[in-house]
Order: structure tokens, then C-alpha cells, then sequence
């Protein structure tokens, strides 16, 4: 009786285990939110898959960006070709105003950028 029971709750202990620790970011918290700038510091060609596209590298002048240069590929999440350069008119030097939410509280998204004029994709 005991051991038909146990193999009743092990199932449901398993799945319990599993949701509690995929849960998604969420629920309240803090942000400090600074204005801050990126500029262009280089573009590089790299191939994948066979297609030709660019790393955008941007120093920020503010907040835990400014450490080391970022991709704007990365903080857009997206891949950049020789057609989003030149739609977005992007030059090394390139100064981009933008808005910079770091994390400070909470099991939110722990950092992201809102450029003040967003890149056409």
C-alpha cells in the first residue's frame, strides 16, 4: 500500500521539481535606469552559414555596458548584413542615444537597452 502511494507522489514530485526551476523572469523589481550613449567602435565581417554579415561593437559611456565594448547584434538579437548597415546608416563613430534598465532587484530580465531611435530591421 505504502510503496503504490510512493509511486503515486514520486511523479508528481518530479514534475514539481522540474517547474520550479524553469520558471521564467518575472514578478516585481527594481530597475536603475540610466541615459547613456553607444558609440560605434568597429564592424566586423564574419561568415555564417554562408552568409556574409557584421559584428556592430558599441561602447557605451554609462552603466555595466561600458566595461568592454557589446554587439549590437546581441542586444538586438539579430543578425546583421551589408542591407541593415546601410538602411541604418552604420558608421564606426556613430553616436547612439539610448536608455539603459540594469537590474537591481528582483528575477527580472537583468539588463536591457532602448535606443532612442530604434534600428529599421
Amino acid at each position: 500500500m505504502i510503496k503504490k502511494s510512493l509511486t503515486n507522489i514520486i511523479p508528481i514530485l518530479i514534475i514539481l521539481a522540474f517547474f520550479s526551476c524553469t520558471q521564467n523572469a518575472g514578478g516585481p523589481c527594481d530597475y536603475n535606469i540610466d541615459d547613456a550613449k553607444a558609440r560605434v567602435v568597429a564592424i566586423e565581417k564574419y561568415t555564417h552559414n554562408d552568409k556574409k554579415l557584421y559584428k556592430v561593437k558599441l561602447k557605451f559611456n554609462k552603466s555595466g555596458l561600458s566595461d568592454e565594448p557589446q554587439l549590437l547584434n546581441e542586444i538586438k538579437n539579430t543578425e546583421i548584413d551589408s542591407a541593415f548597415i546601410e538602411r541604418n546608416e552604420i558608421k564606426v563613430g556613430n553616436v547612439y542615444p539610448c536608455t539603459v534598465s540594469e537590474r537591481t532587484s528582483g528575477n527580472c530580465t537583468p539588463l536591457f537597452v532602448s535606443f532612442e531611435n530604434e534600428f529599421k530591421l
